[in-house]
C-alpha cells in the first residue's frame, strides 16, 4: 500500500508499506520498500520512467535519504 511520496522536480520517491503473513505464533509485521520514478512529457502526454540520468543523482540521493529517515521514524513508533 502506498505509504508516502516525496518529490523533487520531476523525480518522485514513493514508499510502500507491506505486511508479512504471520505463521502460527508470530505477529504481523510491516516492512517498507520504495520506488523512484521520473515524469516526462512527450507529445503533450505525461508519462513516468524508471530510467534516470546521471545529473538526476543528487535528487535521487536526497530522496533516498528522505525515505530512509521516514521509515526509521516509523520503525521507532513500533
Amino acid at each position: 500500500m502506498k505509504e508516502k511520496s516525496f518529490r523533487m522536480g520531476t523525480i518522485e520517491a514513493t514508499i510502500w508499506s507491506n505486511k508479512t503473513k504471520p505463521k502460527i505464533n508470530e505477529t504481523e509485521r510491516t516492512f517498507y520498500t520504495f520506488s523512484i520514478t521520473k515524469s516526462f512529457k512527450k507529445d503533450g502526454v505525461w508519462s513516468d520512467t524508471k530510467t534516470l540520468m546521471v545529473h538526476d543523482l543528487p535528487k535521487i540521493e536526497s530522496l533516498a535519504r528522505m525515505c530512509r529517515e521516514y521509515t526509521e521514524l516509523k520503525h521507532d513508533e513500533f
